[in-house]
């Protein structure tokens, strides 16, 4: 909900709770008293960050201390327009190696280190955290990778580099998933039952609406590098979202579906 109201969204209590599985008592009581830290409005049922709150990071972080959510994050007074966090479990960092890699990345400075017993040398661009977990989007030569914290070891800040603005303009556009320049145009159908969550939301990375259909249903395109990331979006979606493109994609979940059902008439 924090992440929410921060980045602008007006929150529907019913919507929390289907969305969170808990009660709106339990929503409404964290809106009115666990949150009353942050200058939160309700109007026509929604609530929202008031327009004139102005809230800056010192605030953000006198309200994570008090509303006890200052622990989630690595090192939540220095994070900036460089990291891009998704969720809230998060998996515990260094300080002083997460503000080395923050640091390198302000700088324009290379890191060197070993990744899976090989040793790297390469220009970091952005942090992000991804179902809990901290990635490194770095350029390796000339091609993007993401590098994960927890693997990383024997960590060096190295020389000066140039950051190339066609690579930044790509990574912001594309910081919901894991990145690489091959991307893949995916095409799905989503029901009218979910298409305003859907599509309030941008649930899918690079998310465009594209067509509404006469039965209530939307066509929605988005763009993706990780395939098991969107899969796993999809699947989570079933049978609410079906996939019109790429065919192999399609496939692909059909043969992920046909193994779990294997897999649990094997339990009984």
């Amino acid at each position: 909900m924090i992440t929410l109201l921060l980045c602008g969204e007006k929150l529907d209590v019913n919507e929390l709770s289907d969305e969170f599985n808990v009660t709106t008592r339990t929503i409404r009581t964290d809106l009115n008293k666990r949150l009353i830290h942050l200058p939160i409005v309700c109007k026509n049922g929604r609530y929202f960050l008031s327009d004139n709150s102005n809230l800056k990071n010192y605030d953000f972080i006198n309200f994570s201390k008090k509303s006890g959510v200052f622990g989630l994050y690595p090192s939540i007074n220095n994070l900036n327009e460089n990291n891009f966090v998704k969720g809230f479990d998060y998996e515990k960092i260094d300080k002083n190696f997460f503000d080395k890699i923050q640091n390198a990345i302000v700088d324009n400075q290379t890191l060197n280190f070993t990744y899976n017993e090989k040793n790297r040398d390469v220009n970091p661009y952005k942090l992000i955290n991804l179902n809990g977990i901290w990635y490194l989007i770095a350029t390796d030569g000339d091609i993007i990778k993401n590098f994960s914290l927890g693997k990383i070891s024997n960590l060096k800040i190295s020389k000066y580099f140039n950051k190339n603005a066609k690579i930044t303009k790509f990574i912001e556009d594309n910081h919901q998933t894991f990145i690489s320049a091959n991307l893949v145009n995916i095409r799905l159908k989503v029901d009218k039952q979910i298409k305003e969550f859907i599509t309030r939301r941008a649930i899918f990375p690079n998310q465009q609406t594209i067509k509404e259909l006469e039965d209530g249903d939307i066509i929605i395109e988005t763009k993706a590098s990780f395939i098991p990331d969107i899969l796993g979006i999809i699947s989570y979606w079933i049978p609410h979202i079906s996939i019109l493109e790429p065919l192999y994609l399609k496939d692909e979940l059909m043969k992920n579906i046909k193994n779990y059902l294997k897999k649990e008439k094997q339990c009984f």
